[in-house]
């Protein structure tokens, strides 16, 4: 069983490294074609499909983003207009920068050369960048073109759906982030150097 585990959660890993290098690599061309960001949200569909067995906080986050992925794949703004497409957009894919670390720290056996690049573009992309951008005033015109004419859900939901899903992801990762932070507390007194003789107490 735990094998069987192992096995799984390794696999999660690779499909994980792989769906961020593809999404950021996606993104990186959508100002050329504004109809990328309908084919991101088509891939993030199909990688949060991975439901079962997940932790309830990997639940919640995967249908955050099934949502999310379904809001942006049937969106008629960036399928129709020659424009580039919403900021929002980036600031959501960039989130993916740390989980590339995150996941290579675990596909290298939790080496230690990955946590404080995982840290630092965790705070940088997830709430540094993110809490300004999709809190201004432009957000707020960005997402009203997003649910304008949506293909699958009415403009007042999609708008609430939206804002929840804001709200719900800066929630999801501060409780990551306060896990994190207790999780290197927890170390640092495990591996506190005795002032008295300079020797590690373990």
């Amino acid at each position: 069983m735990a094998h069987e585990h192992t096995v799984i959660q390794t696999r999660r890993n690779y499909t994980s490294l792989a769906f961020c290098i593809s999404l950021l690599t996606l993104n990186s061309y959508s100002k050329q074609s504004p109809k990328i960001c309908n084919a991101i949200g088509a891939l993030t569909v199909a990688y949060n499909l991975d439901l079962k067995n997940q932790t309830l906080d990997y639940f919640v986050h995967h249908t955050m983003g099934l949502v999310l992925g379904g809001i942006v794949t049937f969106n008629s703004h960036t399928f129709n207009y020659p424009g580039p497409p919403p900021d929002i957009f980036d600031s959501w894919i960039n989130f993916e920068v740390s989980t590339i670390f995150l996941c290579l720290y675990y596909i290298f056996n939790k080496h230690s050369a990955f946590k404080a690049p995982f840290l630092i573009t965790f705070v940088y992309y997830r709430f540094y960048k993110f809490i300004p951008v999709n809190f201004s005033e432009q957000a707020r015109m960005e997402i009203r073109d997003i649910c304008t004419d949506h293909y699958l859900i009415e403009y007042g939901p999609c708008i609430n759906m939206m804002n929840g899903i804001t709200i719900g992801i800066i929630t999801l990762n501060t409780i990551w982030l306060r896990l994190m932070i207790q999780k290197m507390n927890k170390e640092l007194r495990r591996r506190r150097v005795d002032p008295l003789n300079g020797r590690i107490n373990h």
